[in-house]
């Protein structure tokens, strides 16, 4: 056994030196060409998606019957998004633009989550509407905003079901 901490033996040959090896080709993986009309395609969906999810987000905001309407919005802009993801996978589009389509679907499945969740809440929030014109003081107005909790929360115990606990 030789000693670890003993110099190098002259007489051992040497590995040569890394700039004697020889270059080494990089290996290139052959380019699939991408559709040109497709790639435009779908970069026109993902705009127009992008358009749609910002229209339902501002209608979403409009008084209480009117922002049904961003559940229209989000289910159209989800089925752009969707088609917008199949587009570009098929015609071999860059990375960015299936990540904005991705992006997209996960958005207008939020709104359109959300706007179910207002859908359910529509008769109530409109009867609060209805109340707080009418309410000629501030008493009146808590008053309205306490009818709309409760009715709330017995939406909430209504979607629970009954509870096992005594």
């Amino acid at each position: 056994m030789s000693n670890p901490y003993a110099p190098p033996d002259p007489d051992r040959p040497r590995p040569p030196e890394p700039s004697a090896l020889p270059p080494t080709a990089p290996v290139v993986q052959p380019e699939v060409p991408s559709d040109p009309d497709g790639t435009q395609h779908a970069r026109r969906l993902v705009n127009t998606t992008f358009l749609l999810v910002i229209a339902g987000l501002i209608v979403q905001f409009f008084p209480a019957p009117w922002n049904v309407a961003s559940i229209v919005f989000a289910s159209v802009a989800l089925v752009y998004a969707m088609r917008a993801t199949f587009v570009g996978r098929r015609a071999q589009v860059d990375r960015m633009t299936l990540l904005a389509a991705g992006v997209l679907v996960f958005t207008a499945g939020s709104g359109l989550l959300v706007g179910t969740t207002s859908l359910m809440l529509l008769p109530a929030q409109m009867e609060l509407d209805r109340c707080q014109v009418g309410a000629l003081t501030e008493a009146g107005k808590q008053s309205c905003t306490q009818a709309f909790e409760d009715a709330v929360n017995k939406l909430q115990k209504q979607l629970s079901g009954p509870s096992l606990r005594p």
